[in-house]
This record gives C-alpha cells, sequence and structure tokens, in this order.
C-alpha cells in the first residue's frame, strides 16, 4: 500500500465534501440548533459541524423529510437559518444532518464561526489562512 492512509481505500463518493470541526468542547464558543417544525422544538447540542452538516442531539420526533433549522453560536446574537435532511441516525442519540439550502451569506458567516472555533481551540498555533484551509478544504475522511 506503499504509505496510503486507510482513507484513501474509502469510494470518493463516500467521503465527506468539507472536514467536521468537533464543537463539542468545553470551549467559551457552543453551539445549538433549533429544528423548525420537529416535536420538541428544543434547542439541541451540536456535536460537529461543517459547511456541508452538522450532527446534533436526536430530538423527541425524527424528520422524515427537508426541514428547517437555526443554528446559534453562542456570544452571536444572529443565527444562521437554512434547510438539512438527516442522513445518519447515529446510536448514541444523536443524527447526523446535510444542509441542503443556506444562502451566501449565512455560509460566509458559518465559515468565520469555524475559523474563530478553529482559532481558539487549536492546540498548535495556525494561522487564519491555515484554519480556513481546514473549514474550506475536502474532508480527510
Amino acid at each position: 500500500m506503499s504509505g496510503e492512509g486507510s482513507y484513501a481505500l474509502l469510494d470518493a463518493a463516500e467521503r465527506r465534501r468539507h472536514q467536521r470541526i468537533y464543537v463539542a468542547l468545553v470551549s467559551p464558543r457552543r453551539f445549538r440548533a433549533n429544528l423548525a417544525g420537529v416535536a420538541g422544538g428544543d434547542d439541541l447540542a451540536v456535536y460537529d459541524l461543517s459547511l456541508g452538516g452538522f450532527s446534533c442531539g436526536r430530538p423527541a420526533e425524527l424528520p422524515t423529510d427537508r426541514f428547517g433549522f437555526t443554528l446559534q453560536m453562542q456570544g452571536d446574537p444572529q443565527p444562521i437559518t437554512g434547510e438539512a435532511e438527516v442522513r445518519a441516525v447515529i446510536s448514541d442519540g444523536r443524527i447526523g444532518c446535510e444542509m441542503v439550502m443556506l444562502s451566501e451569506e449565512d455560509r460566509e458567516r458559518l465559515t468565520g464561526w469555524l475559523i474563530s472555533y478553529i482559532l481558539a481551540n487549536a492546540r498548535v498555533r495556525l494561522s487564519e489562512e491555515e484554519a480556513r484551509a481546514i473549514v474550506t478544504g475536502n474532508s480527510f475522511i
């Protein structure tokens, strides 16, 4: 296998387009999701987030169609809104969602959120350019 990582064996269609950022760290930048029209209507903890999707706690009623969502980052009064679809039900009580509609303005704001999160929580010193490359680049897995 000449030094190739096991990820190289995955079909390209199986890989995510963007790197998911684990955002459930103890950090001043916490994220919450509200799934519009979904039973329970409570804000759910977000566990990971990317420009293409997010995982959050599983709501009382699992959405079966496209649904509206609102993402909130603690300390930012302006939420991000869009539409998503459930792509995975995870056994530990989470769901994985793909964003299927997000305005360009909200996409830019989400990019900024993720860059600031990486810069605040990285264990090694990164430049803003390096953090942006992580957020906007291809997924490693």
